[in-house]
This record gives C-alpha cells, sequence and structure tokens, in this order.
C-alpha cells in the first residue's frame, strides 16, 4: 500500500497539538519512606525553637502566650500538677514536641502528595516528560512502537519521502508518548526540528487518515476558524498517522480554570465548531444506529453486572428505560460524527478552534456528538469540582449556541436518549478502570441517566409502557 503525504510535508508546520498532561509517574516505596524522615527534620529544629522562645526569650505578651500555646508538653504539665508533680514532663519536652509537629507535617505532606491537580500545560507536560525518559511505553501488542523509537529506522522510511535534506533531521528525531491506549494506539510528539504528532496504531488504520483529508477538504482546513490538526502522512509499514500539532490550551482546562465568562465563550466556540463540523463533513465512516446503541449498552450493562454487583439493579433499570424510550424516538437525519466530542478533545487557540482525535469518527445521529460532550461536562464538574451540576451554566450555553448555529430542531427531542447512553457508557468505563472512588462515580452515573429519562418522560409519545418510570429523586453532591 502506497504511503500518503500532504505535498507540504512537515515543512510549513508551526503550531502544535497541545497534549492533555501526561500520566505521571508512580509513586516508588522510596517516596513514602522520605516523607516521615522529611517530617521528622523539619519538626525537630521547630521543637527546638518554640521551647527556646517560650522558655528563654522575653516577648511580647500575646506572643509569649501563643509560643507557651505551641509547646504541647505545657499543656501535660498543667494536667498533672494535681498529683504534685508538675514538672514530669520538661525532661521529654523536645521529644514530644518533635513527635506531634512530625505527625502534623506528615499528614500535610501526604495530603500534598494526593490532593487532585489541574492537568499541566502540554509545555510543561512534555518539558517534564523529556526530563524523566525519552520513550517510556513497551506495548508488544504494538509492533511497530520499536520501530517508531529507533532514528535509523526513520531515516530509511521516511527519507524517500522528503529527500535527503531531511536526513540529519531523521538521525535526531526524539520520540515522546502523550497518550497510550494499551493493544490500541499511541499517540507520540515526534520532533523532527520542528514538533508533530504521531499516532501508531496496533491495527491498519488508514480509513482515520482519509476521513481527515476528507475533512479538510471540506472546509476544515488549517486556515479556517473551526479546523482539525492537518494530516501530513500515514504510514501503512508502521501503521503510523503523522498530523499537526496544534499549541493552545483544551477547553478542559478553561473549564476548571477559567471565570464564568470565559467558560460561556469556550462552551460557544465548542458548540459552533460541533454545528460547523454536522453542516460541512462528508459522510464517511461506518453507520451507528439505535439498535447498535441499545446493544452497546446490554453489553456494558452485562460488565458492570459481573464486575460490580452492587451496580447491577441499577444498570438494569437504566437500559430498560433506554429501551423504551429508543421506541419514541423520530427520524432525524444522519450526518458525519466526532464519536467521542468532549472537552479534552477540543483546542483553542486565538482566531482557531480545532478539535482532534478521529479515530471513532462514524455516521450516526448529531444528538450523539451533543450528548458525548455535555455528559463529559457534567462528570467534569463532579471529579474536579466537587458537583455534577457545577458547569450547568456552560451546558446550558453549549446547547443553545449549537442548535442556534443550525443544529437539528430533533436534536433536543432525542438528547435525554444519548445522554442517558452516555452515563451508561461513563459508568462502565468507571468500572473498567477502577480508579480511585470509581464504585462512588459510576454510581453517580447511572443515578445521572436515571434521573434524565425520569425529567423527561413527559415528551413520551401517548400509548409508550411506562415500564421502569418509578420515581427517582437522588441528589448528585
Amino acid at each position: 500500500m502506497r504511503d500518503f503525504i500532504t505535498p507540504h510535508g512537515v515543512r510549513g508546520l508551526r503550531a502544535g497539538q497541545l497534549p492533555r498532561s501526561l500520566t505521571g509517574q508512580q509513586r516508588s516505596w522510596k517516596s513514602y519512606t522520605k516523607r516521615p524522615l522529611k517530617s521528622i527534620a523539619l519538626a525537630l529544629p521547630l521543637a527546638v525553637l518554640i521551647i527556646g522562645a517560650a522558655d528563654n526569650v522575653d516577648l511580647p505578651g500575646p506572643l509569649q502566650r501563643f509560643m507557651s500555646l505551641l509547646d504541647i508538653t505545657g499543656n501535660f504539665s498543667t494536667w498533672v500538677a494535681f498529683t504534685w508533680q508538675p514538672h514530669l514532663f520538661e525532661r521529654w519536652a523536645i521529644l514530644i514536641n518533635t513527635a506531634f509537629y512530625a505527625a502534623v507535617l506528615f499528614a500535610f505532606l501526604s495530603w500534598q502528595a494526593h490532593r487532585p491537580r489541574p492537568r499541566l500545560s502540554g509545555a510543561r507536560s512534555l518539558v517534564g516528560s523529556a526530563r524523566l525518559a525519552s520513550f517510556t511505553v513497551d506495548d508488544p501488542n504494538i509492533p511497530a512502537l520499536a520501530t517508531v523509537r529507533d532514528p535509523d529506522e526513520w531515516g530509511q522510511l521516511l527519507e524517500p519521502l522528503w529527500g535527503s535534506g531531511w536526513k540529519d533531521a531523521l538521525r535526531e528525531v526524539q520520540v515522546r508518548p502523550l497518550k497510550w491506549h494499551r493493544a490500541k494506539r499511541c499517540t507520540c510528539e515526534i520532533d523532527l526540528r520542528t514538533d508533530i504528532v504521531g499516532k501508531v496504531y496496533a491495527n491498519d488504520r488508514a480509513d482515520v487518515y482519509e476521513v481527515m483529508q476528507g475533512l479538510k477538504a471540506a472546509g476544515l482546513g488549517r486556515e479556517a476558524e473551526f479546523s482539525i490538526p492537518q494530516p501530513i502522512a500515514y504510514l501503512p509499514s508502521l501503521r503510523l498517522l503523522l498530523q499537526e500539532k496544534v499549541e493552545g490550551p483544551t477547553a478542559t482546562e478553561i473549564f476548571l480554570n477559567g471565570d464564568s465568562w470565559q467558560r460561556e465563550r469556550t462552551a460557544e466556540r465548542c458548540a459552533r465548531w460541533l454545528a460547523r463540523f454536522h453542516a460541512v463533513a462528508p459522510r464517511v465512516g461506518r453507520v451507528s444506529d439505535v439498535g447498535t446503541i441499545l446493544s452497546t449498552c446490554e453489553r456494558r450493562r452485562e460488565f458492570i453486572a459481573k464486575q460490580a454487583g452492587r451496580l447491577a439493579t441499577q444498570s438494569q433499570q437504566l437500559l430498560e428505560r433506554l429501551r423504551v424510550r429508543a421506541s419514541s424516538l423520530g427520524t432525524i437525519p444522519r450526518c458525519c460524527t466526532h464519536g467521542d466530542f468532549s472537552p479534552g478533545q477540543v483546542i483553542l487557540t486565538e482566531g482557531r478552534t480545532v478539535t482532534v482525535d478521529w479515530d471513532a469518527c462514524r455516521i450516526a445521529d448529531p444528538t450523539r456528538d451533543v450528548a458525548t460532550f455535555l455528559v463529559r461536562l457534567g462528570q467534569l464538574g463532579l471529579k474536579r469540582l466537587g458537583s455534577i451540576r457545577a458547569l450547568d451554566g456552560p451546558a446550558e450555553v453549549f446547547l443553545t449556541t449549537y442548535l442556534a448555529s443550525g443544529g437539528h430542531s430533533q436534536v433536543a427531542v432525542h438528547l435525554a436518549f444519548y445522554k442517558a447512553a452516555r452515563c451508561l457508557a461513563e459508568a462502565r468505563g468507571e468500572v473498567k478502570t477502577k480508579k480511585r472512588r470509581w464504585r462512588k462515580w459510576a454510581e453517580v452515573m447511572l443515578d445521572e441517566g436515571l434521573r434524565i429519562l425520569e425529567q423527561h418522560k413527559d415528551q413520551l409519545p401517548a400509548g409508550v409502557p411506562e415500564r421502569g418510570r418509578e420515581s427517582f429523586s437522588k441528589e448528585h453532591i
């Protein structure tokens, strides 16, 4: 199969895709050993300072009382005064104060080490990864990864495409992993004097390159306000897709760290991008209909019931209500959909909104993309801001802007079904990964799916059975 390449190659690339934060380095046993030692090292001089200041230094009255309160043994001496031994603990003062403040410092350092942190910017992520390791991913299910890591192999494979002028650059190639899906694909940053993004697939995915070429030709090119990363080449021998690297914050970063105006503006840009994409994108990719979605939901319910039995009842109720809702859906023209449209996939630069990751592109109901974005937005608020309702304002702006920008009016009617189906998908994802608090997150997503269908049950036409419509009023905080 012939390798694909754009006429301008890599020379025309200047911008870059801002990756989501790289996976943090796994904490080793050394970090847990250092923490108590560091606590003791800080607590000992603190205890000496407190005791010395409290007993031997003349300070202003309020400060002197405060230092005396910090001396823990002073409190102990008061308690044992009734035994006529008021100075019993003085000889142990430094040891007792050191132990107390070491415990306090250890608790504080442990909290600092485990507290949630916002994702790093792309530049900081890549700098940190470059210091730690040039390439740390090793997946035997993606055999081309070994070739991608070898500069000599790069020279042999790419020099015929880009000419001998790239010979030195190819030998100096640096590859850094950005995102790894085990046994499926690994997205990498490739430094060839200028940065590009490469995806190494476990299976041949020339179709992704063809989809991106079609979108570029449809008006989502590099110079357009609403665009995609520009495809550069697909190398079948490596199962490697090369594409433009776009610099800028993701919508996720702005939703987490921006003010209300920035969040609403970001929601508008995301909605306008999606409406434009649905209007102009060529109909390419696999076809997904309601029957396919229900079959997928059934498999997800079985997985949840098998892996998390306590959630089996909720997932079964949600599946039953989805079947009822599916029977009442009207017709809506299918179009090309992203398949995984979410705030983390949208990069915002000055004058340009770019959506990445085209591996799940397919022909489907446009409501699917809208629902995915809204559910992921709620999930982002739940995990990072403390409430699934935290980003309801930007969510409302997104939906209103999408419909006003040319979105099909039937999307609002189909939205409850697709949002509930996406909630089931996210619950299954939590059960599969089993990350911290996974059971709580999965339960909340299932409850949210039930709440959405209960809230919109009045949209069902007369005669539709009300199976599984019992009232549901659980709050999510």
